[in-house]
């Protein structure tokens, strides 16, 4: 799997190779707010399960005393808030970064038919009468797809769901 990425980084032109860095920082990125995401329930369930909690806790006490809250209950009901913002926000940027992933892996389709077929315009006349045009266009059509679908796509989620994981 190692060199199949190393030969598709190979065919990807320098500007293909800049976006691919940008999907992978979005996906860094997203996969630090998804952890910030999952943490922020943990204190919520704790006031929840036991609300003493917030005088043991200094950061408990730091949020409790930025938000200017002196009762309990209000207390939970912010933090609770505020813990659904974020994971609200979390899943909003990874809604963002899998959009992302399929745009880029969409378009690595359209670039490399236009690239391939672009590649068989510039063959003299022999070349098309030595092959068979059915596999000519199988080439641009499934081919191309198989690549994307088969390679890309994965390599693209398993880099992002390995770094969501981590």
């Amino acid at each position: 799997m190692f060199s199949i990425s190393i030969q598709l980084w190979k065919i990807l032109t320098p500007l293909d190779k800049r976006k691919l860095l940008v999907v992978l920082i979005l996906v860094v990125v997203m996969a630090g707010i998804e952890a910030i995401g999952v943490v922020s329930i943990m204190p919520f369930l704790a006031v929840l399960a036991n609300p003493t909690v917030i005088e043991s806790n200094l950061l408990l006490q730091k949020i409790s005393k930025t938000l200017l809250v002196n009762d309990t209950r209000q207390f939970i009901v912010y933090l609770g808030m505020l813990s659904l913002g974020i994971v609200v926000f979390s899943t909003f940027i990874k809604i963002i970064t899998q959009y992302t992933l399929y745009r880029f892996s969409n378009l690595q389709r359209h670039y490399f038919s236009t690239r391939l077929l672009e590649i068989y315009l510039q063959q003299p006349y022999e070349f098309f009468i030595e092959r068979n045009s059915s596999n000519l266009i199988k080439n641009i059509l499934s081919e191309v797809d198989e690549l994307v679908r088969g390679i890309i796509q994965p390599i693209l989620f398993l880099i992002a769901y390995s770094v969501v994981i981590f």
